[in-house]
């Protein structure tokens, strides 16, 4: 069994669009809020997949791991099943290869 380390959303975020084409987002676990911009968007979104990141590779997604909206987790390959487990929450989330 490999494990590897990610960064994936945490499962108690909400997302809400906003007017000028930019995004909210709440974290009710940590209570964290924040706005991106219409520029920064993408790059959360992108940011916020289900699959997660290996690394936090820019300001972005080190601001979303410091605030909660991503969760650190290892991936452990076993079978032909990746398995995700949250450190924060001890889930446990199977996702078909």
């Amino acid at each position: 069994m490999e494990n590897k380390k990610r960064y994936v959303p945490s499962r108690f975020n909400a997302i809400s669009n906003t007017d000028d084409n930019g995004v909210v987002l709440f974290n009710s676990y940590t209570g964290a809020i924040t706005y991106f911009s219409d520029q920064e968007k993408l790059a959360v979104m992108t940011s916020l997949k289900r699959t997660g990141t290996d690394i936090l590779g820019n300001e972005i997604q080190k601001d979303l791991y410091n605030n909660g909206f991503l969760v650190s987790s290892v991936l452990m390959k076993r079978e032909g099943h990746n398995f995700f487990i949250s450190r924060c929450t001890e889930q446990i989330s199977c996702i078909l290869c």
